[in-house]
């Protein structure tokens, strides 16, 4: 839940035992995201909370919703994938990482400042 009527997103795709990222990260309204999604699509997230109904009723389609225990990475899961593919992942170093905000503040678009 990206707060503003927003969700950020994201879709990956599981092919042959690799995960594939198929929908690079966006900043969407729930109509958007509805418009994007196909069936036997699984969803995770908070937004769930706010948008979860929405979403259902819009979809008309087999979208399977993961319980909140499955809505944060878990530092277990995060080692066996890095375990599983670290010579496909590259190394992250302070110089090498940097955000990446995919809209501007709150206050910035009150102000009519620029996205960094």
């Amino acid at each position: 839940d990206a707060r503003r009527e927003r969700i950020y997103t994201a879709a990956y795709r599981f092919q042959n035992g690799i995960v594939r990222k198929v929908l690079q990260d966006q900043l969407l309204s729930c109509g958007e995201l509805v418009s994007r999604l196909k069936s036997e699509t699984v969803l995770t997230g908070d937004a769930l909370l706010t948008y979860g109904n929405e979403i259902r009723t819009k979809t008309g389609r087999d979208i399977l919703f993961l319980d909140s225990c499955f809505w944060y990475p878990r530092a277990r899961f995060l080692i066996d994938l890095y375990n599983q593919s670290h010579k496909l992942l590259k190394p992250l170093t302070l110089r090498t990482m940097s955000p990446e905000y995919l809209r501007r503040s709150e206050a910035e678009e009150k102000s009519g400042g620029k996205k960094r």
